[in-house]
């Protein structure tokens, strides 16, 4: 006959108990010898086997953080983004109960054995089934040898570390005999649910229908801007439901209910986008199927907002819209009295080993998306005059085309400046004008300093207005070096400066607007190198009507001449991803 001995408990840390006490019975007491010398261990049933319900409560169990001065557990970061909050939550352990806490950052969470309190959602891999919160529902609960405090997202999940941070461990410290720290809490304290139910639908429907029996369509070749678009739908659904939805490309197979968004293979996507005009979205009901289409990037935000109109406030039976949106959002509209809208953009060298690995690499976009984006937003706020920077596809002549791309979007509107003696995809710093409304009297490179690659060779011209000769403007250009490298960069700014009072001086009534990525703030000896003795000043200064703080990119206005009535940087998400510099553009009136 097998006989057997189990040795149990609610859970893992008390099983641990359970051996403790197992292993504190003193057997030797119980060893009986025989006339012949043979030993025997011979143990009541009442000793060795016991029931033991003295910790726990009424309505649950303890769990052991300290046991005898030593933490049982050490805390584990599932993934960078809660390496901090790891750091953090040991030392308020720590301090909380008189006895050291140990982390782990997420680059060592494998090399941890024993007992773990976990933080955060891994990105690639599930550690507690989540499956039951909502958006940003977040808890600490028991998974045997670990503790996992997380939330369904980032930000939740840091906000139950905080909350997990929060619980007053000291009070259920003790002292033993010995004078070793213990800390015991109930489950009911140490582990939580919080589902947060304050969300704008908790019931959303579309067509009558809840929003969670579609499926969510994307076409498998999405770009990455639609990538990003995506990813912001789904956040979106989810701060304003609590519904957590996912996606699928339509590559699989079509469904009974489904939201189809963007171009994809799926018939109702193509008959959308068959008929599509410019700048239009259309959301439209075909067959209990919702199809979303729009015509670019930056009307695509708007599209998705008529989308979460839908759910938070169904009372349709189909939806046909179809619409240019107003774009007043994005500060399109020129001011009254605007003369000309000038705009400087660093679109980042595609060749660049940065470009490479940021863009390509983490946002998974490529040069040709980036060039189609600037695009877009060049045509969605039709400045007169666009100073653009490392327009080139690598460091060597002849690899660009990024020039010729950016023609095929803009090119019905625009024309660049030319470089005298230089093939188009080899500039780098171009000025691109509205060719339909400017026509340029006269224009040139600049060679600057010692440094004379095609990287920093620049240009200036002089414009007119087609339908009134008399309105001049001049453009210059430039990219300086970068602030590593402070004598070229202020050699630079001498050789600039001279150019605009040259240009001052013969032509003392045309308006001179520099544009640019200066690599230095207004406050560098570089910048006021440049503007000295000079009416220049960056726009950012000459108004009150802006939506950000000053960069290195910069457009100088003359202030004898000029006035400046609003002052952007694009800050939408899509222009984002084209380069870690912003497009901004000026407004400018001229002075009578």
């Amino acid at each position: 006959m097998n006989v057997s001995i189990h040795l149990t408990a609610h859970s893992s840390d008390l099983v641990f108990d359970a051996i403790e006490k197992f292993a504190a019975i003193d057997f030797e007491s119980y060893v009986l010898t025989d006339s012949n010398g043979n030993t025997q261990l011979r143990v009541p049933s009442n000793v060795i086997f016991f029931v033991d319900n003295s910790e726990i409560d009424e309505v649950g169990y303890w769990v052991s953080l300290v046991k005898n001065g030593v933490a049982q557990y050490t805390i584990v970061s599932s993934d960078e983004a809660y390496d901090v909050a790891a750091s953090q939550l040991a030392t308020t352990l720590t301090n909380k109960t008189g006895v050291t806490f140990t982390y782990k950052t997420s680059a060592y969470q494998n090399d941890v054995s024993g007992k773990k309190i976990i933080l955060g959602k891994a990105p690639n891999k599930i550690i507690a089934d989540t499956s039951f919160l909502t958006y940003r529902g977040l808890l600490s609960i028991d998974r045997g040898m670990s503790i996992h405090v997380t939330g369904h997202t980032e930000e939740s999940a840091l906000a139950a570390i905080e909350r997990f941070a929060s619980l007053n461990y000291s009070l259920f410290a003790t002292t033993n005999e010995q004078g070793k720290i213990n800390v015991s809490m109930p489950d009911t304290v140490l582990f939580f649910v919080d589902n947060n139910q304050s969300y704008v639908n908790t019931s959303p429907t579309i067509l009558g229908r809840d929003l969670s029996e579609y499926k969510i369509v994307v076409s498998k070749n999405m770009t990455a801007a639609e990538k990003f678009l995506l990813k912001d739908i789904l956040e979106k659904i989810g701060d304003n439901t609590g519904y957590v939805m996912s996606y699928i490309t339509d590559a699989k197979a079509e469904s009974e209910y489904e939201i189809v968004f963007g171009n994809t293979d799926r018939a109702g996507s193509q008959s959308l986008y068959a008929e599509l005009g410019e700048g239009e979205i259309i959301i439209r009901s075909i067959d209990g199927r919702i199809y979303i289409a729009y015509d670019n990037y930056l009307v695509a935000d708007n599209a998705a907002a008529e989308f979460h109109k839908l759910y938070l406030n169904d009372t349709a039976t189909s939806i046909d819209l179809k619409k240019t949106p107003d774009y007043s959002s994005y500060a399109i509209e020129k001011p009254e009295d605007t003369d000309v809208r000038v705009m400087t953009s660093n679109i980042i060298c595609a060749g660049d080993s940065y470009s490479k690995q940021q863009y390509e690499g983490v946002y998974g976009i490529s040069w040709q998306e980036r060039v189609d984006i600037q695009g877009e937003a060049i045509l969605l706020y039709l400045p007169d005059f666009v100073g653009l920077q490392e327009m080139q596809e690598g460091y060597t002549y002849g690899m660009a085309l990024m020039h010729t791309e950016l023609l095929k979007k803009v090119g019905s509107e625009y024309s660049f400046v030319t470089y005298d003696g230089m093939a188009e995809n080899t500039y780098w710093n171009p000025i691109l004008y509205r060719h339909t409304v400017w026509q340029i009297e006269a224009k040139d490179t600049m060679y600057p300093g010692n440094f004379d690659d095609h990287m920093h060779r620049w240009q200036w011209a002089i414009f007119s207005k087609i339908d009134d000769p008399s309105q001049k403007y001049i453009i210059l250009n430039l990219h300086y070096p970068t602030s590593r490298n402070q004598a070229n960069q202020q050699a630079a700014a001498d050789i600039v400066n001279a150019k605009i009072r040259e240009l001052k001086a013969l032509y003392p009534n045309v308006p001179i607007f520099v544009t640019g990525d200066f690599n230095a703030a207004k406050t560098t000896i570089t910048f006021q190198k440049t503007v000295a003795n000079t009416d220049l000043v960056t726009s950012f200064d000459l108004t009150t009507n802006r939506n950000t703080i000053a960069s290195i990119d910069h457009i100088l206005v003359p202030t004898d001449l000029a006035s400046v009535l609003s002052y952007r940087v694009i800050v939408d998400q899509y222009i984002a991803l084209i380069s870690e510099h912003r497009p901004a553009f000026a407004d400018i009136s001229l002075k009578s």
